[in-house]
């Protein structure tokens, strides 16, 4: 790592510690909703889907610290389905869940699930993705700094290209997530945001890949035909969508280790492909850590009525041939 992504790393790690500083908690309700000690909790969960490989890791991590916790858990899959997970809130209110842990998969589309909740006087406290509603509606947000690790990522890009090629000059094929969920649109925010300051690094093409293997596969299928000739770096929101695109390159006879590869997530998948030069780099986000501290807030508050703070974000990592001990997900 040279100078120049030591800086920028500084850089944005004091702006991420200052914003954390400005954070504070606001009143959620004018009741507590301490139950009596003793008594049984539960709480409902809703995550996107629990076919992909993070979530798996994220829902797993979900029951360890329910255990630690002794707290029950309803624990439903809408398959990637707004309306589904919608009615899931819905059941999980009926139901009486003192309260709910939602990734709501879209930032626009799940309102209705988290306002819902807070009619009923149920607290939500959101994890890894967010919705656009007044922080006033929900009790909590914890997860990745996403803005910031798409900076990471154009940051370490930049580090690279300036290592092989003598100056941040290049051609990137920029893979992006779900459309509408709140990681897609922050880290393609701060991905191409940072870029601007690099006129000689060029994005040829956005396309999303939907944070899935065949998406990311599909994805790049499609560019590679316009696009494969002057190359130098294909950078993925997430590392199902990497894995994908790294089948695409294969199938197009194209070495992955030719390329600047970077993604996002930190799959154990993704660690020995790193090891062998397959893929340069990924941005860690601590799923555990984000689990961790959503759910140990939400029950504390149900237990003693004690405000947590409003905003939790995780200061995401570069993840590298050189760092691969510092990956959660081993």
């Amino acid at each position: 790592m040279n100078g120049f992504f030591r800086k920028v790393n500084v850089v944005i790690i004091v702006a991420i510690v200052f914003s954390m500083l400005l954070i504070v908690g606001t009143a959620y309700g004018s009741t507590t909703t301490a139950v009596a000690s003793g008594e049984q909790i539960t709480i409902g969960v809703s995550l996107p889907t629990l076919t992909m490989s993070w979530f798996v890791y994220v829902n797993q991590a979900i029951i360890s610290e329910a255990q630690k916790l002794g707290v029950k858990l309803i624990d439903l899959d809408p398959n990637n389905s707004i309306s589904t997970q919608i009615d899931q809130v819905g059941a999980m209110i009926s139901r009486h869940v003192n309260g709910i842990l939602l990734d709501p998969i879209d930032e626009q589309g799940s309102i209705p699930a988290v306002l819902e909740a807070d009619k009923a006087g149920i607290p939500v406290a959101l994890v890894d993705r967010t919705v656009n509603l007044p922080s006033s509606d929900y009790l909590l947000w914890c997860g990745a700094a996403n803005e910031e690790g798409g900076r990471l990522q154009a940051a370490y890009l930049v580090d690279q290209l300036w290592a092989k090629y003598g100056a941040p000059k290049g051609n990137v094929i920029e893979i992006t997530g779900e459309p509408g969920s709140s990681p897609a649109v922050l880290r393609q925010k701060g991905f191409e945001e940072f870029l601007k300051y690099f006129p000689d690094i060029h994005i040829v093409a956005v396309e999303s890949g939907q944070f899935t293997e065949q998406g990311g596969l599909t994805a790049v299928e499609d560019l590679l035909a316009s696009h494969r000739k002057d190359l130098q770096a294909i950078v993925f929101a997430n590392d199902d969508s990497l894995l994908g695109g790294i089948r695409a390159l294969q199938a197009y006879g194209i070495d992955p280790s030719s390329l600047i590869l970077i993604g996002f997530d930190t799959l154990p998948q993704t660690l020995p492909l790193i090891e062998k030069g397959e893929v340069t780099a990924t941005i860690e986000q601590f799923p555990a850590i984000q689990v961790k501290t959503a759910l140990d807030d939400l029950v504390s508050y149900i237990r003693t009525g004690q405000l947590p703070p409003k905003e939790i974000p995780i200061t995401p990592a570069i993840i590298s041939a050189t760092s691969i001990g510092a990956a959660e997900i081993k």
